[in-house]
């Protein structure tokens, strides 16, 4: 991060917004947001095709798809300097080379660690997936909410904003694209990993607040097989409903 910008800047910003930087709950501020915002965007200082590192010894024999999902995404968007926030699932199929799974989890931040929009971020990594790896195809999901459309402008929470990008035999092989959208979507039905943060917009949901029981049902549809992650799955929705109500009893109240 350039050094033109300094803690004095954002003095001046606290100022703007009619904040005294001198008062003792703000005199740290401006030295924490540099650092956070330092580390929010040190990937302007990455090479991207360094942090991919392929091996070729135990590629020889495997040319099936390879998928990670569930890579933790957090950016920025270029818009409104807001957070985006959500996964991304990375798959690729090897042409002779495989890489190391951390790598691919680096590569994600690489490119989310900068002023970004969801869709140039999801083609920019499948676009240097393809050309380091050289893989016969390379596909990426991308699953983001914006806070830049839930907190502020439309305000609409629990909206999730979904891009994808396909590369190679994926991208010219129908068939071949139908299979690794079908494998990627069994995987997270099957391992929904992801439930716990649905569990934190659940409350959210309307369907949850007004009719608990078909949020239930929903769940039961899924056919989760792991028993402990279906009872915090339901513990979940409980405590999500519990709060709805209390909320609406407060609300009542209020009014008279």
């Amino acid at each position: 991060m350039s050094t033109d910008f300094t803690e004095n800047d954002w003095r001046r910003f606290l100022k703007s917004v009619g904040e005294d930087p001198d008062r003792p709950g703000l005199l740290e501020t401006p030295g924490r947001v540099t650092k956070a915002w330092k580390y929010w965007t040190s990937g302007y200082e990455q090479n991207p095709a360094s942090v991919l590192k392929a091996f070729e010894d135990g590629a020889e024999q495997y040319n099936e798809l390879i998928v990670v999902r569930n890579i933790p995404v957090y950016s920025h968007c270029e818009h409104h300097l807001a957070p985006f926030f959500g996964k991304a699932t990375v798959g690729y199929m090897p042409n002779g080379k495989i890489v190391g799974l951390s790598k691919l989890t680096r590569l994600v931040d690489c490119f989310a660690r900068r002023l970004q929009v969801q869709e140039r971020m999801t083609h920019q990594i499948a676009d240097l997936m393809a050309s380091e790896l050289e893989a016969k195809g390379v596909i990426v999901v991308l699953e983001a909410t914006h806070t830049c459309m839930t907190i502020r402008g439309v305000e609409k929470p629990g909206s999730v904003m979904i891009t994808s990008a396909v590369r190679g035999l994926f991208k010219s092989n129908q068939a071949t694209r139908a299979e690794a959208m079908a494998l990627i979507e069994l995987a997270a039905n099957r391992f929904p990993e992801n439930l716990d943060l649905q569990l934190l917009t659940a409350e959210w949901t309307t369907e949850v607040r007004q009719d608990p029981a078909a949020a239930l049902a929903r769940l039961d549809a899924l056919q989760i097989p792991q028993q402990d992650t279906r009872a915090r799955v339901r513990a979940g929705l409980a405590r999500a409903s519990a709060l709805s109500a209390s909320r609406s009893e407060e609300h009542t109240s209020e009014l008279q």
